[in-house]
């Protein structure tokens, strides 16, 4: 059968026996999801499983918004006061899964960000990096 996009996203972290991979482009989310949103400072996540159900993380703002556009998974909303790095790593552990590999987009995720995930669990390694797919997948 035809896969959609995100489960072209999860077959990527299947075979690439990543734990999960962490979206926080806006431009790839929106190409993903339906939802475009420019968060500023805040932070906006897709984050993919390779065999579990994704998740979105917004600013609590943005939470209907995405639920408008007919996402069907979880959206977790943040406010400012919040941690959103532990809030992130709870849903992940939620799921039991302790990352080991996690694939991101390595030109675009601060190192800051990357840094403060990180923390959250033990030693996970950041080396995959999806980027050139989704390309590939959006000039296909």
């Amino acid at each position: 059968g035809h896969m959609t996009k995100l489960e072209q996203i999860q077959q990527w972290t299947a075979q690439h026996h990543a734990s999960m991979t962490y979206l926080s482009n806006p431009k790839t989310i929106e190409y993903l999801t339906g939802f475009g949103s420019d968060p500023i400072e805040r932070v906006l996540a897709l984050v993919v499983f390779p065999d579990q159900d994704p998740f979105i993380f917004a600013p609590a703002l943005e939470v209907e918004v995405i639920k408008e556009t007919g996402w069907q998974f979880p959206v977790i909303g943040y406010l400012d006061h919040e941690n959103p790095w532990a809030m992130i790593a709870d849903q992940v552990k939620q799921r039991h899964v302790n990352p080991e590999h996690v694939a991101i987009e390595k030109g675009q995720l601060q190192v800051a960000r990357m840094e403060a995930l990180a923390a959250q669990f033990s030693a996970p390694s950041f080396d995959l990096d999806i980027t050139s797919f989704i390309e590939h997948m959006r000039g296909s």
